[in-house]
């Protein structure tokens, strides 16, 4: 697809707020914005109720292979012995601005 400098003007079509085509946009626009507000309580809801849960025991347990829970495990020992900086010394004052 090519633009073109020598293609004519566009003029949108306005349609008249009194005409038969503006009431069916408008209906049509309105039961968009009745599904919309819908769906956006449906998900206001669920979202609540996945923030209500409050420790993992209410969460659904899944019953995996034992083989896979012991390979769970050891990537979890390999997470917390990941090698993190060091952190600097109480009395270290380098990094504060002097004045």
């Amino acid at each position: 697809m090519q633009l073109s400098a020598l293609a004519p003007v566009y003029f949108p079509v306005i349609v008249a707020a009194d005409s038969a085509e503006a009431h069916i946009i408008d209906d049509i626009a309105s039961e968009v914005h009745d599904m919309i507000a819908e769906y956006d309580s449906e998900m206001l809801s669920e979202a609540e109720q996945a923030a209500s849960l409050e420790h993992d025991e209410d969460l659904p347990e899944y019953d995996l292979p034992a083989a896979v829970g012991v390979a769970l495990d050891k990537e979890q020992q390999l997470r917390d012995a990941l090698h993190a900086p060091p952190s600097p010394p109480k009395g270290d004052t380098s990094g504060r601005r002097r004045h």
